[in-house]
């Protein structure tokens, strides 16, 4: 990306004690991009800020499905030998998201699977 990134790790917080933070410059995601980020930490707060000053919010949601992000960890399915982008249905039970590969349909946590790069 051309966008200026800024990551900082272990951040003192007010309210949660410790956070991290991911700061993208002259750059607003998009719902989806916002949704998608739900996966990775289900308790991220997305905001909007212009002038020093947080203008927005973003309201967040479990997406239903995420296409090429993950890894299937069944060696038999069928996105190891083909050329296909992985698929998985995304659901949360309780604190746990389970992702579900479409295509050899078995389930995983999260944190079991795999993150492309």
């Amino acid at each position: 990306s051309e966008h200026q990134v800024t990551i900082g790790l272990n951040l003192l917080s007010k309210c949660m004690g410790r956070k991290d933070l991911i700061k993208i410059e002259t750059r607003v995601l998009s719902d989806d991009e916002a949704n998608d980020i739900i996966v990775f930490s289900p308790h991220a707060t997305i905001n909007i800020i212009q002038n020093y000053k947080v203008v927005a919010k973003l309201k967040t949601r479990l997406p239903e499905t995420m296409r090429a992000h993950f890894i299937c960890l069944n060696p038999t399915c069928i996105t190891h030998s083909e050329d296909i982008a992985s698929l998985f249905y995304i659901s949360q039970q309780g604190k746990k998201i389970k992702l579900i590969c479409h295509y050899c349909e078995n389930q995983f946590d999260r944190d079991q699977v795999r993150v492309r790069i």
